[in-house]
């Protein structure tokens, strides 16, 4: 027969997963109170309201004006692509040019491309389009991900992640169904033309309530020189 061991042990671990529950707790109370950490999560999110309405809608729009499956996938195929390539280029240049620029100027090509979709019936230029608004998520994602690693605390990582994430999940989600809403009241155009105002208006409170802690490299190599 086996002995168990006394009561001891076991309320000490009941001790540890206590204090373990209340630091997690603490870090996600941590990361909702950080301004900046939200705002940023906002600016994901908003990008992928438009995200989500354009691979929601642009099949049945496109089917609207003649175009076959393969055409479809054509179109949105360039825009995976290029967002695929162009996500390794962007956030290196986010490192050395600050996590702010680069998320900006991404979500204002995004703003600017997506109202371009509903006014085209070339599958040539919905291919350039597409493409373009590929470009932007690709400039945005890896920039507000590394802003908001730079914006947490050490230790706080894994919850700013999750709140990240959540936000971001909730931009997605509610992208087609927004659109759905919109485009129902307002059809294609203006339902595009004012997701994108939205993007465009997330875009202009994120450039004046958030600072980018973050110093470029090639910033710290001149300063390095000069002291040098």
């Amino acid at each position: 027969m086996l002995r168990m061991p006394d009561g001891d042990p076991p309320a000490a671990h009941a001790a540890t997963l206590g204090e373990r529950s209340r630091q997690f707790w603490a870090g996600i109370a941590e990361v909702l109170s950080n301004r900046p950490v939200l705002v940023a999560s906002t600016m994901e999110a908003a990008m992928y309201v438009g995200y989500g309405a354009f691979l929601g809608f642009f099949p049945p729009y496109a089917k609207g004006i003649g175009l076959n499956d393969a055409q479809i996938a054509l179109v949105m195929g360039g825009q995976l692509a290029a967002t695929m390539v162009a996500k390794p280029f962007s956030g290196r240049l986010s490192d050395r040019l600050g996590r702010k620029p680069l998320i900006v100027a991404g979500l204002f090509l995004c703003a600017a491309t997506l109202p371009a979709v509903p006014t085209l019936t070339s599958i040539w230029a919905l291919a350039l389009v597409s493409g373009l608004f590929g470009l932007g998520v690709a400039i945005v994602t890896p920039s507000t991900t590394a802003l908001v690693a730079d914006l947490v605390k050490a230790g706080r990582m894994g919850s700013a992640m999750g709140v990240f994430g959540t936000i971001w999940d909730c931009g997605e989600a509610g992208g087609p169904i927004l659109a759905g809403l919109l485009i129902r009241a307002l059809f294609y155009p203006a339902a595009f033309a004012l997701i994108a105002a939205f993007m465009a208006a997330v875009a202009c409170f994120f450039m004046v309530t958030v600072s980018d802690p973050s110093v470029p490299v090639a910033a710290q190599g001149g300063e390095l020189r000069s002291r040098q």
